[in-house]
């Protein structure tokens, strides 16, 4: 589990003390640059399906992961 609050409500797999450091380290501790960064960053991954527990399995069939693979 994470040792600090980043203000974002985080998925398990990214509540990790490894990942919660790296945004701590790489922004200086800044919250002010993390929250906004960290949320468009979960916002992302939503997008592209990252979320998804099948996300392997569906990978051939998202469609804005193929739009970017092609052009």
């Amino acid at each position: 589990m994470a040792t600090a609050d980043l203000g974002v409500d985080l998925p398990d797999e990214l509540n990790t003390e490894i990942n919660v450091n790296r945004w701590l380290t790489g922004l200086q501790s800044d919250m002010g640059k993390i929250r906004p960064m960290l949320q468009s960053y979960l916002e992302n991954r939503r997008a592209a399906g990252f979320n998804d527990p099948h996300f392997l399995e569906n990978f051939p069939e998202n469609r804005w992961l193929s739009v970017m693979a092609i052009g």
